[in-house]
């Protein structure tokens, strides 16, 4: 199709501004055009450009002109062209909400408007994807398709795919008048309020709303539960509302409830680098049923378990390849199980974890030869579950690597709260209570955030006490989660017995200032979980916690002995410790020692095989004794 150009007839022009609402200013800035094909005038809107000139031209039958064929009703001429039109006109290149129309002049009305309106230019009965790659992470998306039945037909296709690609996108619609003529358009609304006077911008928005129930049950199937469809009207509620309904939930211990509520905030709190936080405990101790607090918040990505290249994939772009890492960005990421993910191959384990070092740091690439290389930029706030045993079979490759977690063991429950989280069990009202937990728990991240959204972070600077303590903690984590590599060698004894020992040949311990960033990032988002002015000695408190979690959990039990006594041997610690022979806790004695949280002396410096004496260096006491109870 040869096609002669022609500049726009006034007649057109005269057209497009009665019918369609549009401006010289518009219609000169865009360079619609005119053409004379098959004996019919068309308007050309430019499709593509190159070297700042059109390319590519979509042809559609004149205003003056009687349309026939429907089909026929768009034209394109030959070579490549666009799928998307609008983003390149757009005042603001990150805009906080996006306009979907069904058709280039219902795009431009918007556009003129100082709206962010986009469509695709093969039509309304085409999928939208192509669009969704210029709406920015957690953007709102209106729909704003014609009042007909192809109109509800794209409106249906479209929430479906927002919901399977995605999720992050907030999803509104614009829901006509009663009285709007059926068949309507963006220019017939836009022709309507100029009529009357009226703005159109303020006008549209009143009428934006959310995505009705059945079209969601449709699109969606069971994927969210009825009780989260519409967060918009949350009751608001307290940290003391949502402690006081988890508390029914077997919820004994507060502070576990808050550190996962902390580490959703932190990605409002910190741009760079929030928290990652591994929750651990055996299996039926509540860990899913914490995260779940949150699995429905806005701004939360939830899966149940990890693949093995999940954040970007090596299929072909033919194939539609789903990256997960691009949905990220400015989210709060959880996984239900990470124990069935640590349990497979050691090959395939140490490669996600080596992945996770980078993208913690905030840009990942990955080169494949059916993609090519790809690069993103995403940081988001991580909360995963995971069982001792499945933490034990990776915790010390994750800390070869560099430990981007802080882990937080699930305390185990003395026989008089296991009673009673099962008497709350048997409450007929367990699940409503579990729903109403969740809803509480969104209310009052939702309005934390947007809180620290309009206001910024308002917390008081650290105490120098404060800032002394969390240092020390800091140095105590970075010790206690490092790397002691031993080898095995053994001699004859005099009275020729073989004797079997264990040599230490390196050490690797990292330096304490990204465990500084975690915890004063923790310690300032519990603040303001509390609702607090600055970080007090209670929240440095709970962060020895932490501190006493984030080590591998048989230092821990070591560790925990030396709350009942100074000083300490091997065998001394064996009596506290049934689950570990005499020789594994000497070991681990050794470990803590190199690792700089213990000292050691002989019992009796005259006697060369006097066994070692072990106790706490005194920067480390604190941390340890005061949490006796917690440290398991």
């Amino acid at each position: 199709m040869n096609l002669k150009i022609e500049s726009l007839p006034d007649k057109e022009r005269e057209l497009l501004k009665t019918k369609k609402c549009l401006t010289d200013e518009v219609i000169d800035l865009i360079g619609i055009a005119y053409t004379i094909l098959d004996s019919k005038g068309h308007i050309c809107i430019p499709n593509a450009k190159a070297n700042g000139k059109t390319t590519a031209w979509k042809l559609r039958v004149a205003l003056s002109e009687k349309i026939g064929d429907p089909k026929k009703k768009w034209l394109f001429n030959p070579g490549k062209r666009n799928g998307v039109f609008g983003p390149s006109y757009w005042k603001e290149e990150n805009p906080d909400r996006v306009w979907q129309t069904e058709g280039e002049l219902d795009c431009l009305i918007l556009i003129q408007n100082g709206m962010s309106a986009q469509t695709v230019t093969t039509g309304a009965s085409t999928s939208i994807e192509p669009c969704l790659e210029h709406v920015p992470n957690n953007a709102e998306l209106v729909l704003s398709f014609d009042n007909d039945q192809a109109g509800w037909k794209a409106m249906e296709a479209a929430v479906k795919l927002v919901l399977d690609k995605r999720p992050d996108i907030k999803l509104r619609m614009i829901h006509w008048p009663i009285e709007f003529k059926k068949g309507g358009d963006m220019a017939d609304f836009a022709c309507q309020c100029r009529q009357e006077q009226d703005e159109l911008p303020d006008r549209l928005l009143k009428l934006v709303g959310n995505i009705p129930e059945d079209l969601l049950n449709k699109a969606s199937g069971t994927q969210t539960p009825m009780e989260f469809r519409d967060l918009s009207n949350l009751p608001p509620a307290s940290l003391a509302d949502v402690l006081e309904l988890t508390r029914q939930l077997g919820f004994v211990h507060d502070y576990v409830v808050e550190i996962t509520l902390a580490t959703y905030i932190s990605k409002q709190l910190v741009k760079k680098n929030p928290l990652w936080l591994l929750l651990v405990g055996p299996p039926s101790s509540n860990k899913t049923e914490l995260v779940s607090l949150l699995r429905y918040a806005p701004d939360t990505i939830a899966i149940d378990v990890m693949t093995s290249a999940p954040f970007i994939s090596g299929m072909k772009e033919s194939e539609n390849p789903q990256d997960l890492l691009p949905q990220l960005d400015g989210c709060c990421f959880i996984v239900k199980d990470y124990t069935s993910f640590f349990g497979r191959s050691e090959e395939t384990v140490k490669k996600l974890l080596s992945d996770l070092v980078s993208i913690y740091d905030g840009e990942f690439s990955k080169h494949s030869g059916s993609r090519g290389t790809i690069r993103y930029k995403a940081t988001f706030a991580h909360v995963g579950c995971v069982t001792p045993q499945g933490l034990k079979m990776r915790q010390n490759y994750m800390n070869m690597v560099g430990p981007r977690f802080l882990t937080l063991r699930i305390p185990e429950l003395t026989s008089e709260e296991r009673e009673e989280c099962l008497s709350n069990a048997w409450n007929d009202n367990f699940k409503q209570i579990s729903i109403e937990a969740a809803k509480a728990s969104i209310s009052l991240v939702i309005s934390i955030c947007e809180h620290i959204k309009k206001h910024g972070l308002q917390l008081e600077p650290e105490e120098p006490e404060i800032k002394k303590q969390l240092n020390n903690i800091a140095q105590f984590i970075a010790r206690t989660r490092g790397i002691v590599d031993s080898t095995t060698n053994k001699f004859v004894d005099d009275e020729g017995k073989e004797v079997v020992y264990r040599d230490v040949i390196g050490v690797q311990i990292e330096e304490p200032f990204r465990a500084l960033h975690q915890i004063r990032t923790l310690c300032r988002s519990l603040a303001t979980v509390r609702a607090k002015t600055g970080i007090t000695q209670v929240e440095v408190d709970t962060i020895r916690k932490v501190a006493l979690s984030s080590m591998p959990v048989q230092r821990a039990e070591v560790l925990r002995q030396f709350n009942f006594a100074d000083q300490l041997t091997g065998r001394d610690v064996a009596e506290g410790i049934t689950t570990m022979s005499t020789k594994t806790i000497k070991r681990y004695l050794e470990e803590l020692y190199h690792l700089g949280i213990l000292n050691r002396e002989k019992e009796d410096q005259d006697i060369e095989n006097s066994p070692w004496v072990y106790s706490t260096k005194e920067q480390f006491k604190t941390i340890i004794r005061d949490n006796e109870d917690d440290l398991l």
